[in-house]
């Protein structure tokens, strides 16, 4: 014969569902919902970026086009390079003055260094000493690179001397010489 268990609601049935419940619950509140809202607020950085892309991409050929202006406006026309005859570097000493003069820069001194005024070398080095404001600098230099003969401006050195507005400028500036 077969026998019935009747289960009954026992205490020790009760614990049993009680410790599964209370266990679910655990799993539940430490392992489900800590990333549940991990991954709302992941979602929320994701939207943010995701933002930020789409304005980028938004503001792109804006600013191709500015980088375009920009590279066009940065790159200054170069003179084709051309030697000056060394019996011409009077009129060259000449022309570094009147440029140093209209770019408002006083002139203390254009020398030519000794070593480079053998036959053989190939550039001319003037030792330019003038005086002026910073600005006025700038205008010198782009006025000088203009000149077809100019290689280089190298060593380019600045004093202030009694801290007054005038600066001292020396540059060694590498003239093309020719036959």
């Amino acid at each position: 014969m077969i026998k019935k268990y009747d289960y009954i609601f026992t205490r020790q049935l009760a614990m049993h569902v009680l410790l599964y419940v209370i266990g679910i619950m655990i799993v539940l509140l430490l392992g489900i919902l800590p990333n549940t809202n991990k991954m709302l607020q992941l979602d929320s950085i994701m939207n943010t970026v995701q933002g930020k892309i789409e304005e980028r991409n938004a503001l792109l050929p804006t600013y191709q086009q500015v980088s375009a202006v920009k590279k066009q406006q940065m790159t200054l026309p170069m003179p084709e390079r051309k030697p000056i005859a060394r019996d011409q570097m009077e009129s060259v000493i000449k022309i570094f003055k009147e440029t140093a003069t209209a770019s408002g820069l006083k002139v203390k001194s254009v020398i030519p260094d000794i070593n480079s005024i053998k036959k053989d070398s190939r550039t001319f080095v003037l030792i330019v000493k003038i005086a002026g404001e910073y600005d006025n600098l700038r205008t010198f230099l782009l006025n000088t690179a203009k000149l077809p003969y100019v290689d280089g401006v190298s060593g380019i050195t600045i004093n202030n001397e009694n801290f007054s507005k005038e600066l001292l400028f020396d540059m060694r500036v590498d003239v093309l010489a020719g036959k």
